[in-house]
């Protein structure tokens, strides 16, 4: 049986089921795009304060629970990682994958304030490879998987992280607009795209079919929110600081 393709039609026909169904969608991808927790910009903690007896438990899911120190810990995922945007040694001993949405407002601030520190103290010391993977939230955010194409089309260009990284700086510039495409079209002007194979680019279904593969694979493997970050299989799904990640991924370099 054919596999049914991530399209903008797709999309229409998800947006028009009932309200309920909405609404659990809605509160289980929100975990860390939303909720009652908020930290400086609005945006989701998803951090949980336990009984010090107790520990933080996340499952493959994404499910944050608390459970006894004794509890089975939670399978660790093994996800392929194939044609995909990697920065840092691929034989790293640790491998950081990411699950994000260029709209998301926790992702934003992940990007902007803690990735850099996971960047300089492990990335490019050749510790880690950063794995990103598109999971675009596209039932809360109209301009997102067009924002994941614009930067599968600078990635083709071999500049997917500077349009990365303009995307999150200049996030005021596109993610309101009801066609955010000029906007891209500009940012990948400014940092030296080839303008024509990016407009060519940008506007082809296989682009599209491209961000589609990540949404399937976060699917698979029940991807729930945004950020999520598998560190060597190990799941962690909201925002977290520096020191939360490093202290896993100083484990796994052990």
């Amino acid at each position: 049986m054919k596999k049914t393709i991530f399209t903008p039609r797709s999309f229409t026909r998800k947006l028009l089921i009932p309200l309920m169904i909405i609404t659990i969608v809605f509160s289980a991808i929100l975990m860390g795009c939303g909720g009652p927790n908020k930290g400086p910009e609005g945006d989701l903690n998803t951090e949980i304060t336990p009984d010090p007896t107790e520990k933080v438990v996340v499952s493959p899911s994404g499910e944050a629970r608390v459970s006894p120190e004794n509890a089975t810990k939670p399978e660790k995922l093994d996800i392929q990682i194939y044609d995909d945007a990697i920065m840092g040694n691929l034989k790293a001993p640790v491998t950081m994958i990411e699950f994000s949405d260029f709209q998301c407002i926790v992702c934003k601030r992940f990007h902007l304030e803690v990735f850099p520190e996971i960047q300089k103290h492990y990335i490019e010391n050749g510790k880690v490879q950063f794995v990103y993977k598109h999971y675009p939230v596209y039932q809360i955010h109209q301009n997102t998987v067009k924002a994941a194409e614009a930067s599968e089309c600078a990635r083709i260009q071999g500049e997917f992280w500077n349009m990365h990284d303009s995307l999150y700086k200049n996030w005021a510039k596109w993610q309101g607009e009801e066609d955010p495409t000029p906007a891209f079209k500009e940012l990948a002007a400014e940092i030296g795209l080839k303008q024509q194979r990016f407009n060519d680019c940008i506007d082809s279904e296989e682009t599209l079919e491209s961000v589609g593969a990540d949404f399937y694979t976060a699917e698979k493997y029940s991807v729930r929110g945004t950020p999520t970050f598998i560190i060597n299989g190990n799941v962690m799904t909201g925002f977290k600081t520096f020191e939360e990640l490093s202290e896993i991924i100083d484990a796994e370099l052990k």
